[in-house]
């Protein structure tokens, strides 16, 4: 599993390196996401914020569980997902209706993992679709910018420290640029995309809140590992190779350092839009990594200064799938004969 990437990038100078929260950031090598949302429900990987909430039920959740298997397998931080495109929202807020308040199961759920990973030491950080297909302005930018403040500043000073967030759903405001060559498709970020979003202000506000949370803003898979300054990290999705990696980039007329999180699905499947593997539960997906195929990404990761985090679905009782609960107890057993992944076609 895993996209491939052959795109050679000249290496900068090496500068000052990793500030002091990148470092700190960057010492952590190794995290779990945690993907549940109301398409967990529905078999589905997008939807459009109409999917009936009545469903959501969670009848044997345990956070603690989740948060017990990723410290078994050496993780040290982990990335919930708060709020996918749909804008079905895993916390108690009070911008929109179409929250986990308002299910039959009627608990925060963001509130329920933070005390587990508080508690047993997991540190936490988030996933945040900007975009919201729920709510009815989407495309007003300042009103709907003001909405994306406001749920932030509700998860970033409810919820204890916030190691990082990750942003996705930036795209769907940014129209011009997608054929241009990546430094500049930079530029056409910060004319359009940061602009309409008010990126810089929001990223101001999350240093406030949360000074030492890394901001990271997915590039989507046309530009891997590029850039949507302001941020403190770059994203990768699926990738397994790389020629070289650029580590320091333009902005505010220095250079600076941008370490690199890849993130990977645990599921093998082939999903709407998404390949290879579901980033939220499917019935009868039981695919699942290889312990040795897990231990080859991190090696890799390692060789590039590199952080790894495994997307583990959530199962609609609000479990981990049994397949990667198994993975992550058993990531460092011996012997590991098979390398070869597990994936029931």
């Amino acid at each position: 599993m895993g996209i491939e990437v052959n795109r050679i990038i000249n290496p900068k100078q090496d500068y000052s390196g990793p500030d002091p929260f990148q470092a700190q950031w960057m010492e952590r090598k190794f995290g779990a996401r945690f993907t549940f949302g109301i398409n967990t429900f529905y078999n589905m990987e997008v939807s459009d914020g109409s999917l009936d909430p009545a469903v959501v039920t969670l009848e044997q959740v345990n956070t603690d569980a989740w948060v017990d298997a990723a410290l078994a397998a050496g993780m040290k931080y982990c990335l919930f997902t708060v709020k996918s495109e749909d804008g079905f929202c895993n916390w108690n807020t009070r911008q929109s209706y179409y929250n986990i308040m308002n299910t039959p199961f009627s608990k925060d759920l963001l509130e329920m993992l933070a005390s587990s990973c508080y508690n047993k030491g997991l540190r936490l950080g988030l996933y945040f679709s900007l975009w919201d297909s729920y709510v009815s302005f989407a495309e007003v930018d300042q009103k709907f910018s003001e909405f994306v403040e406001a749920q932030l500043e509700e998860l970033m000073t409810q919820y204890g420290e916030i190691v990082e967030i990750w942003f996705d759903g930036a795209y769907k405001k940014q129209h011009s640029g997608w054929y241009l060559m990546p430094e500049e498709f930079i530029h056409a970020w910060r004319n359009e995309g940061a602009y309409r979003w008010r990126m810089d202000h929001i990223y101001k506000k999350i240093k406030e809140w949360q000074p030492e949370c890394i901001v990271l803003n997915h590039s989507t898979n046309d530009f891997i590992g590029i850039p949507l300054h302001p941020v403190n990290a770059r994203t990768g999705i699926n990738v397994s190779a790389v020629v070289v990696d650029q580590k320091y980039w333009e902005w505010l007329g220095k250079e600076i350092y941008l370490p690199w999180e890849i993130t990977i699905n645990l599921s093998g499947k082939d999903g709407y839009k998404f390949e290879p593997g579901f980033w939220f539960f499917h019935d009868g997906d039981n695919s699942t990594a290889h312990r040795t195929r897990v231990q080859e990404w991190l090696q890799f990761v390692e060789r590039h200064r590199s952080n790894l985090v495994l997307n583990c679905a959530i199962t609609p009782e609000g479990l981990l799938r049994p397949v990667d609960e198994d993975l992550l107890l058993h990531l460092w057993e011996e012997p590991m004969e098979e390398i070869e992944d597990s994936n029931d076609k």
